[in-house]
């Protein structure tokens, strides 16, 4: 009786594997290759990068150091206690987010930490964290609880606290950007946009998020791709039937990557007018937009 059992969730598996159902477009423009070996976008040989400066990246090793080159080839090293997850170095001020969910900031100058800020632990992040926004009054950071915390630079403490949403895991805020008056924020579960009159906001399983000028574009899980005024009412909607976009761009037309090896273009924003491009190879959550090209895995590609 086990066996049959056994063999008939062995038959279920492979059926589901079987019956998986991956995106494929109508057409193709023509097929892209690689011009080169794509550089380390996450790790370097001293520890992993977590953020990036006039002077370099900012490196953080496992044992809670964080490396800061300091423009002449040399490299300071600040111990703030706890690895880091991203940073931001602003003049001479770090501003750091702990894989506790902690945000720190020390003072290059002083030569010590100024600020010890504790949010809730989380329990699983997305890899994509972003980094903070640091000016010279404040600091605004995307915590790995679904928060956007305000921080007052002179007074040294959270002045203002923002829930995105509320999630037990995967909950991080994977998108950060200020506009004026405007800040905007998303977790892979909703996005807000506030202003100092109003708080807006848009839910869905959402992938990516690319921001041009007065609009966003937002690749949900089922393949459909939205754009959004920046109160995030709906302008347009197009689907890619099982699509899975790892990287989105947007800057005139709307760029997006597709894990089975395309590249989709809308052209200037308007999703009904769409070609694609067919990679030579694969791509995972890792590959990014960078300036007019997509760096994955296996390579450089210059955008068509």
């Amino acid at each position: 009786m086990r066996a049959w059992l056994y063999l008939l969730i062995v038959a279920l598996l492979i059926a589901g594997c079987s019956s998986k159902s991956y995106y494929k477009p109508e057409s193709i423009e023509g097929t892209l290759r690689s011009q080169g070996s794509a550089p380390k976008q996450t790790t370097s040989d001293l520890g992993r990068i977590v953020g990036k400066s006039e002077r370099g990246a900012l490196i953080a090793t496992p044992q809670g150091e964080l490396l800061i080159p300091e423009g002449n080839g040399s490299v300071q090293t600040i111990a703030l206690g706890f690895p880091v997850v991203t940073a931001t170095l602003s003049n001479h001020l770090v501003v750091a987010l702990t894989a506790q969910n902690r945000l720190l900031i020390y003072d290059l100058k002083a030569k010590r930490i100024v600020m010890d800020h504790p949010f809730e632990k989380a329990i699983a992040v997305d890899h994509r964290i972003v980094p903070p926004l640091v000016d010279q009054e404040s600091a605004i950071v995307g915590t790995l609880d679904g928060k956007v915390a305000v921080v007052d630079l002179e007074a040294m403490k959270v002045v203002r606290d923002v829930v995105v949403s509320h999630q037990q895991f995967f909950n991080n805020v994977i998108f950060l950007r200020q506009i004026g008056d405007r800040l905007i924020a998303a977790t892979a579960y909703r996005i807000i946009s506030l202003t100092p009159k109003f708080l807006s906001s848009y839910e869905g399983e959402i992938r990516q998020v690319a921001l041009d000028r007065e609009f966003l574009y937002v690749a949900l899980r089922d393949g459909a791709i939205v754009k959004l005024n920046l109160d995030l009412s709906p302008v347009d909607e197009t689907k890619l039937p099982f699509a899975h976009i790892v990287a989105l761009k947007a800057a005139g037309s709307v760029w997006s990557a597709e894990q089975q090896g395309y590249v989709i273009r809308f052209e200037e924003g308007n999703l009904s007018k769409v070609k694609v491009w067919q990679l030579d190879e694969s791509l995972d959550d890792g590959a990014v937009f960078e300036d007019h090209q997509l760096v994955g895995a296996g390579g450089i590609y210059p955008l068509p």
